[in-house]
């Protein structure tokens, strides 16, 4: 079996190498990618694998970004500290997905999972029960997020968020208690990791949570105009085209 590693964490990967070796001593680890850039110069100049391991999380975005850069036909196991990302793991090539720090006890079973997988690979039902399981745990959607504060890091619970803001190409959180933090990650993103039943995209500019809108009141052609709490320097604006969406989704 021939498989690839994609994770920019050295430790881990080296780890991961070295569970491999004993859960699959005939397997061969082909590389290890450390960015989605050495990912998709991999695969443009190599076959294939056989197995793919793919930390979610790298020092230059998603690894789910290298999907639509090149052509994956091989079935990913995804690593990842966290498991807000699971929905959008089983809308690719995964066939399982573990936590940090990987136990060796859930490597074996999803190794047996590849093995039940590329023996039936006309059959989806394993990726359906694998994604079933993950829904059961709950915590789909992102629960904290670890921001920077001075040399420290910090937990926010994602209770304590008011709104995201872009301003200058940065994303920020803003906590109800008005403190604002720096995010590495884009609007774009956030959308797919927040639970839509308690966050909306406002605009090209906000995403908020439905405890922060104190009231809302009619603009010009059709507009929502918001006020929401803790108050932004800019006025909040809903356009006319999403206004209805946005009522139905804060009386829900």
């Amino acid at each position: 079996m021939k498989m690839l590693i994609v994770e920019d964490e050295v430790a881990a990967a080296r780890r991961l190498q070295k569970m491999l070796q004993a859960v699959e001593p005939a397997g061969e680890v082909l590389a290890v990618c450390d960015s989605i850039v050495s990912s998709e110069e991999w695969f443009t100049k190599n076959q294939q694998p056989d197995l793919i391991f793919m930390d979610i999380q790298l020092a230059d975005g998603l690894s789910f970004d290298i999907f639509s850069r090149v052509q994956i036909s091989a079935p990913v196991i995804f690593t990842t500290a966290y498991d807000e990302y699971a929905l959008r793991a089983f809308k690719v090539n995964s066939i399982d997905y573990l936590l940090k720090p990987v136990d060796n006890n859930a490597l074996v079973a999803a190794m047996n999972k590849y093995r039940n997988f590329h023996a039936n690979e006309s059959s989806m039902g394993n990726l359906n029960s694998i994604a079933h399981a993950v829904l059961q745990r709950g915590n789909v959607y992102r629960s904290r997020f670890l921001v920077a504060k001075g040399h420290r890091w910090i937990p926010v619970s994602i209770e304590d968020v008011a709104w995201f803001i872009s301003e200058e190409k940065h994303v920020s959180l803003v906590t109800k208690d008005n403190h604002k933090h720096l995010l590495d990650v884009t609007l774009e993103q956030l959308d797919e990791q927040l639970d839509p039943q308690k966050f909306i995209r406002a605009n090209r500019q906000f995403i908020i949570s439905d405890s922060c809108v104190k009231s809302m009141e009619n603009g010009f052609n059709g507009k929502l105009h918001l006020t929401i709490a803790p108050q932004p320097e800019e006025q909040v604006t809903v356009s006319r085209e999403k206004a209805g969406e946005f009522r139905k989704w804060l009386g829900k």
